[in-house]
């Protein structure tokens, strides 16, 4: 697998540095950023399936790093670092280029970045290596998405290219191929986390593309408004002269008389320091003489004495209607004698008395000087704002800005009387990135990041419970090795101090209960011996004598007080201890276990009943010598047996063996 791997990281390389050279039609100036990161990832994963982590740790670290900065700089919000700041940056590094010529379009970005961790990160599934391909494939069809539904879905949002998304495509396929079998001892933990995560993934992705929508939806509207506002304020502004230019002509009506060359020189000049874009203002008299003209510079000192009427110009029946119909006139756009285009604006100037037609002032207003005033005084974004003044498809006045024009042209009616121009609007891109909201962006990276943390959440509770339910079954089945020993314990530590045929205390478990009564004095010890045992073996078989002893432990243990203790002391020989008890109680206790046994059943194979013999050994002062004691007893024993057996005797305290020693 990390063959294969390996080859498609080679494809991918060799596709992403050769097909750009061969045809270079499929790489636009915007995609250089995404080529280049695609070279380069394609490079890092190439290194790491063929020489290992450490080398491609080396280089994948810093192309995680870059793109985490182009990443940044479409969060970054306007008033921390603007977006022409950005482009300034881009300038100067490479004249003529901008911020988009440096990052890739935000879902390329994107898929970049999930495929860099997970390179980062190998074939571990608990750092998210799953979620991280899962993620790169939703990115890369979202992306695919963008390219299908066209820029009317979301304008201002950038699309990767084809080309660079088949690329990437490769070296995600390339990266699963080398990482999924390491997933098959996780692959419960990993089902678990990856489906909430990758449905967590899909909303965020859906979020983004709504709040994308909505974002260049909310500008445009922004745009309409404000650059119809902006044609409103040029109508008001040019009603506004034409209300000036109606008290400009009633002034000299009110003198009823026809104005002097200086008053009208004065007050003219007035009238033309407020409205700069009037060519000339004229007064033509009754005979359509241009009699006066402002400002007095050659061309306009040319025109006075011209008749208009006369002169075959354009529009030039408006002033004999302003003449003899006494009414406003006005022409509709043409060629002045400036060779600017233009209006001209007919007034009369009608006496208030009399009523007669004193004449008649001219206005002569340049469009182009016109459109340029009122847009150095507007506040306008100068630098990054296409402004056009036209008439119909002619243009009158245009600013042209540089950068990348943005989506959007906005066309309203701008009005001069009877005649309608066109003021168009067009913002570009770098003024509407700098309007449009970050929101779409910092949800989109902030659901991605919410994703992850959610995949580690859901993977470690699923494998720390997978760890506890294993640690539980391991404690379990310690707890039931620790019974099972304690129990073996239990039994071992029994069976060193009992008899495993009879169940019976065994020699060993006496001595230490002697020992350990030693203080309870009078201490009475009683050696019991089956008579005649062998015989039972010899003639009723082993499974008899066995029988026989244990028939008659369990009659000891019955007739033995409570405070006293009944062993097995080896072959046929059973012993009782009986502490606190004097000779008189001993030899009554002895005589009760003796007819016990006599009137159990038990018989010999010709029919006599099994009997005991008992000695019994009294201590009552001094110290203790267990041997001398038990020895006291066994001469009892012999005693007993010598005088004819089924009987009890009692050790006396200078008792002799046979041979005549001392006791």
């Amino acid at each position: 697998m990390i063959q294969t791997a390996l080859l498609l990281s080679l494809l991918a390389a060799v596709l992403a540095c050769v097909v750009p050279l061969t045809e270079p039609s499929l790489l636009a100036q915007e995609a250089h950023a995404s080529w280049a990161m695609l070279v380069a990832l394609a490079l890092c994963q190439l290194l790491w399936y063929w020489r290992g982590n450490r080398l491609a740790r080396v280089t994948t670290l810093p192309l995680a790093l870059i793109l985490g900065a182009m990443l940044t700089s479409y969060l970054m919000p306007e008033h921390w670092i603007s977006v022409a700041t950005f482009n300034n940056w881009a300038d100067h590094l490479v004249p003529g280029s901008d911020i988009d010529n440096w990052r890739p379009p935000l879902l390329e970005l994107a898929a970049l970045m999930t495929l860099t961790l997970g390179l980062l990160s190998r074939t571990r599934a608990n750092l998210g290596v799953p979620l991280l391909q899962v993620l790169a494939a939703l990115l890369l069809l979202a992306d695919t998405c963008l390219q299908v539904v066209g820029n009317d879905f979301a304008p201002l949002v950038r699309r990767g290219s084809f080309y660079t998304g088949s690329l990437l495509a490769l070296l995600l396929l390339a990266q699963f191929i080398g990482v999924v079998q390491g997933w098959r001892h996780t692959h419960q933990s990993l089902t678990r986390a990856l489906w909430p995560s990758a449905i967590l993934a899909v909303v965020t992705i859906a979020f983004w593309y709504q709040q994308s929508h909505l974002a260049d939806t909310k500008l445009h509207q922004s745009v309409d408004v404000r650059y119809e506002r902006m044609a409103e304020r040029l109508t008001t502004e040019i009603n506004a002269h034409v209300t000036a230019m109606r008290r400009f002509a009633d002034f000299w009506g009110i003198l009823d008389r026809p104005p002097e060359d200086e008053e009208w020189r004065a007050q003219a000049e007035r009238y033309y320091r407020d409205f700069r874009y009037f060519l000339n203002i004229a007064y033509i008299n009754e005979g359509g003489e241009i009699a006066y003209v402002y400002p007095r510079d050659p061309a306009n000192t040319s025109l006075i004495g011209m008749n208009i009427e006369e002169s075959q110009r354009p529009y030039s029946d408006r002033l004999a209607r302003a003449l003899k119909q006494r009414t406003e006139e006005q022409t509709g756009v043409l060629p002045l004698l400036q060779n600017v285009p233009g209006l001209i604006y007919y007034l009369p100037i009608n006496s208030h008395q009399g009523g007669n037609a004193l004449g008649v002032a001219v206005m002569v207003v340049g469009l182009p000087l016109l459109a340029d005033t009122l847009y150095h005084e507007g506040h306008f974004d100068r630098v990054r704002l296409y402004l056009g003044l036209l008439n119909g498809d002619a243009p009158l006045k245009e600013w042209h800005v540089s950068g990348t024009p943005g989506p959007w042209r906005v066309e309203s009616d701008v009005i001069f009387g009877h005649v309608t121009l066109t003021l168009v609007a067009q913002p570009n891109r770098e003024l509407l990135l700098s309007e449009r909201s970050r929101q779409p962006s910092v949800s989109l990276t902030m659901g991605l990041i919410l994703t992850y943390l959610l995949y580690l959440v859901l993977f470690g509770r699923h494998q720390m419970a997978l760890q506890h339910r294993s640690v539980h079954r391991s404690n379990e089945e310690l707890r039931r090795e620790v019974r099972k020993r304690t129990q073996l314990q239990s039994e071992i530590e029994w069976l060193a101090g009992h008899d495993e045929l009879t169940g019976a205390p065994n020699r060993r478990h006496f001595l230490r209960a002697v020992q350990e009564r030693a203080e309870q004095t009078p201490l009475t010890v009683l050696l019991c011996d089956i008579d005649h045992f062998k015989s039972i073996n010899d003639q009723l078989g082993h499974q008899a004598g066995d029988h026989t002893l244990v028939r008659l432990a369990s009659i000891g243990q019955q007739l033995t007080p409570s405070e006293g203790l009944f062993a097995r002391y080896g072959g046929e020989e059973f012993v009782v201890l009986l502490p606190r008890t004097n000779e008189h109680r001993g030899m009554a206790i002895a005589e009760r276990l003796r007819e016990g046994v006599l009137t159990s059943g038990l018989e010999h194979a010709d029919g006599r009943p099994v009997t005991i013999s008992i000695g019994v050994a009294v201590h009552s002062e001094g110290t203790l010598k267990v041997e001398e004691l038990l020895h006291k007893a066994d001469l009892a024993l012999y005693e007993a047996k010598h005088a004819g057996r089924n009987q009890a005797r009692l050790a006396s305290i200078n008792q002799t063996t046979a041979d005549g020693r001392d006791t």
